[in-house]
């Protein structure tokens, strides 16, 4: 039997059972008092629920001055923290959007992990791509301690409005979690790292973090509209000469129609 690690009473439960102790895991031999060590690490990402567009779901057809809704979740399911609360260093929330689309207001659910700056800092030409990078702050950002496996997720929902200037045709909005307590890595255990379970969009395209990285693994998101613009209307008056016969003016309004 291996020696018991002498764990300290913040990180093991006490199992009333006499076990084997290999690579970070107790097997039970006989009944008596031992110890089942416990390891902790934070993940999270960024969950898509919805495009509203005027209210509605059930189309991606936007036109000139519609509100135009973005819903989303922090997700931190199955993290395990729980000596204590563990730090979200530099979060930040980017909305990534056509320059004519132009933000209208944020909002987050209760309890939230983070306190959200509602005022973004705006930035044109966001890395070279021509779009236009709405930045929130998550200020005060942190996992909280608890004895259980963490289930719980954060709400923001995000409004824009497009102005008549958005060219027509499909366009994609994105959203992003940056962090810099991050890793390159799909998983870790380093008490002071919140790695991104995101396995889809993760890679960090834009270096949003500023770490001078674009492989590390943040989390990331998209939305695709399509814009039809305001439609200009031609109105032509005709008048009726006075030597003219009732049936050649007919013919020309029929024309005109």
């Amino acid at each position: 039997m291996a020696a018991n690690p002498n764990p300290s009473s913040a990180n093991v439960t006490n199992t009333g059972k006499v076990q084997s102790y290999s690579n970070g895991v107790w097997t039970t031999i006989s009944s008596n008092a031992v110890y089942i060590m416990r390891e902790e690490y934070a993940n999270m990402q960024l969950d898509k629920l919805s495009q509203t567009i005027n209210g509605s779901t059930s189309s991606s057809i936007t036109y000139a001055g519609n509100t135009m809704q973005y819903e989303m979740t922090v997700n931190y399911d199955n993290s395990f923290i729980f000596s204590q609360d563990r730090d979200v260093v530099d979060g930040k929330l980017i909305m990534l959007v056509d320059p004519e689309l132009n933000f209208e207001s944020i909002t987050v659910g209760a309890n939230a992990y983070f306190d959200l700056d509602a005022n973004p800092t705006e930035v044109a030409n966001y890395a070279g791509t021509g779009k236009k990078a709405y930045i929130f702050d998550l200020n005060n950002f942190a996992f909280k301690k608890q004895q259980q496996s963490i289930f719980k997720r954060d709400n923001i929902k995000v409004n824009f409005k497009p102005d008549s200037s958005l060219s027509p045709g499909e366009h994609k909005v994105e959203a992003i979690l940056s962090w810099s307590n991050n890793t390159d890595r799909p998983t870790s255990k380093d008490p002071h790292t919140v790695y991104s379970k995101d396995n889809t969009n993760y890679l960090d395209i834009y270096d949003s973090n500023e770490n001078g990285s674009t492989t590390d693994r943040l989390s990331r998101i998209e939305w695709k509209f399509n814009f039809v613009p305001p439609q200009s209307v031609i109105i032509n008056k005709l008048e009726k000469l006075d030597s003219e016969p009732d049936s050649a003016y007919r013919a020309k309004m029929k024309a005109e129609r």
